[in-house]
């Protein structure tokens, strides 16, 4: 269960770090333009 635990929660990171990291990208080279 812990294992499991663990995973989803790395998991959920995961999912929740990569759509703000696509909406930061595009953001900061129209900003620097």
């Amino acid at each position: 269960m812990k294992i499991l635990l663990a995973a989803l929660t790395s998991s959920f990171m995961l999912v929740g770090c990569t759509p703000r990291i696509e909406v930061a990208a595009p953001k900061e080279p129209i900003t620097i333009n």
